[in-house]
């Protein structure tokens, strides 16, 4: 095991960008509300830029201001393009699934800051649910990570504390929702992880690393 998950009884996984590259997915239904009020398509980098801080930040940051008239509308097509089509191209990273299996004697969780119901479906989806005993969304807890109540709603629902849990993540707010409080963190080399500015306890490149598994 990686030396960072001495004494965890419990890991809790950031989910777009850490455990799943769905950033192709959430491109195609930014890019069709966009079509839709004959706006030029964004590329990839363009929306994973506003990835991470929930569905209202993602559309507010790729089709419409949040404070706009026709915001409301935007965010309803996101929503139905994306529901349709949320794994049609999304994968794990290479090493998730191994990970997981391989850390499945912890109890695991998921914390995103994409809607529940989106959170419980991609896992069904990619046969991925039978590894957490918890997931939640952004709209699981009064407000999204780095909010300290998402993470201590999280941390009680898997039955641990701060001090015997590991977050892990590709982004500052998977950092800061760590730090916020007092948790051990690891960046995976995925996702947004070239962004982060903030300091965690250990990096990887890949989930099945903290199992000591080698990379292949």
């Amino acid at each position: 095991m990686h030396p960072v998950l001495d004494g965890a009884e419990a890991v809790v996984f950031d989910l777009d960008g850490t455990l799943l590259d769905s950033f192709p997915d959430l491109q195609a239904a930014v890019n069709d509300a966009r079509t839709r009020r004959g706006m030029a398509p964004l590329d990839l980098e363009a929306v994973k830029a506003h990835v991470g801080n929930g569905v209202r930040r993602l559309v507010a940051g790729t089709i419409l201001p949040e404070d706009a008239s026709g915001f409301e509308g935007a965010l309803a097509d996101f929503r139905a393009y994306y529901g349709a089509h949320r794994v049609d191209l999304t994968r794990p990273y290479p090493g998730v699934v191994e990970g997981l299996d391989a850390l499945g004697h912890l109890a695991l969780g998921v914390l995103s800051n994409k809607p529940a119901v989106l959170v419980h479906q991609i896992l069904d989806d990619l046969n991925l649910a039978r590894h957490f005993r918890a997931a939640f969304g952004g709209d699981s807890f009064p407000a999204l990570k780095p909010d300290p109540r998402a993470m201590m709603g999280t941390l009680a629902a898997l039955g641990t504390t701060p001090d015997r849990a590991v977050m892990v993540g590709d982004t500052d707010v998977d950092v800061a929702a760590a730090r916020s409080v007092g948790m051990r963190v690891v960046l995976v080399r995925t996702g947004l992880w070239r962004t982060v500015v903030a300091t965690p306890d250990a990096v990887v490149d890949r989930v099945a690393d903290l199992a000591g598994r080698p990379s292949s």
